[in-house]
């Protein structure tokens, strides 16, 4: 939020950093799991956040996300019989039912 609404970019409610997720790339058929973590921090107002990802692409490599306090674990397992590509998902961070963040999520199968 902000890059085409200056608004919102002025009034965000949390920050994430990094801004985006990377897994960088993946031996096609490792069966590979990895995580990356996200600190999260509060500017204005407060939790509870919930985090979720969304928007998937690809097949063969499943993202996920948990928080904790003001940290977020993101997950990504990778099965044994993924082609190779670009695999993308978007995290979204929540509060009360409301996206307040988001962040993108990206992995390359080789």
């Amino acid at each position: 939020a902000g890059r085409a609404n200056a608004l919102s970019g002025t009034t965000a409610r949390v920050a994430l950093a990094p801004v985006s997720v990377t897994f960088g790339s993946v031996a096609s058929g490792s069966g590979q799991s990895a995580t990356r973590t996200v600190a999260l921090t509060t500017l204005a107002g407060s939790g509870p956040y919930t985090v979720e990802v969304t928007n998937e692409t690809g097949g063969g490599v499943d993202f996920g996300a948990t928080i904790s306090g003001s940290t977020i674990t993101v997950t990504m397992t990778t099965s044994k019989r993924v082609a190779a590509g670009n695999r993308q998902g978007i995290l979204r961070v929540r509060s009360g039912g409301t996206e307040i963040a988001h962040a993108a999520i990206y992995a390359f199968v080789k």
